[in-house]
């Protein structure tokens, strides 16, 4: 009987906890859901230390730890391709807003492309070309920047020099 309390305040306890998961905006929801995760942790080790069956536990822990420390060890080594990858996937997000490329015909002004390439009005082909450079290099789209802005950069080097 003692075991049918105990399980059916569990059950009203996770239905709580749950409907106020729900009640709680996006933003915060992973944050109380790991706060929910280490409470029943500890909850459950609390439990199983009380009740004598700790030591299971304890030996699949040790044997775990190997293992965790080379899947740790792997990770740390594959974090650079995964970033890489995720950048080359279609649609990945790129930090920024997705803006469609400038097309070829649209006419860019000598004052709009120095401005883009924040410039004075009596810049010389070498700080042209540098800042072209330095700024292709920030916004690149293989380095994280976006198509648009590569294409403007682009397109102001061409106005300026062209």
């Amino acid at each position: 009987m003692g075991r049918l309390i105990i399980a059916a305040a569990g059950v009203l306890l996770a239905y709580s906890l749950y409907r106020h998961l729900q009640k709680q905006p996006p933003a915060q929801r992973r944050a109380l859901m790991l706060r929910y995760g280490f409470i029943l942790l500890v909850v459950v080790l609390i439990a199983l230390a009380a009740t004598g069956r700790m030591h299971w536990l304890g030996a699949a822990i040790a044997a775990l730890l190997p293992l965790l420390k080379y899947l740790l060890n792997a990770a740390i080594r594959l974090l650079p391709f995964l970033q890489q990858w995720q950048r080359q996937q279609p649609g990945a997000d790129r930090g920024g807003a997705q803006h469609p490329p400038a097309p070829a015909n649209t006419q860019m002004s000598r004052d709009e492309a120095l401005q883009v390439l924040g410039l004075e009005g009596d810049a010389s082909e070498e700080e042209i070309i540098e800042a072209h450079r330095r700024l292709m290099q920030k916004m690149h789209p293989d380095r994280g920047g976006s198509d648009y802005l590569a294409a403007r950069i682009n397109q102001a080097k061409n106005v300026l020099l062209g």
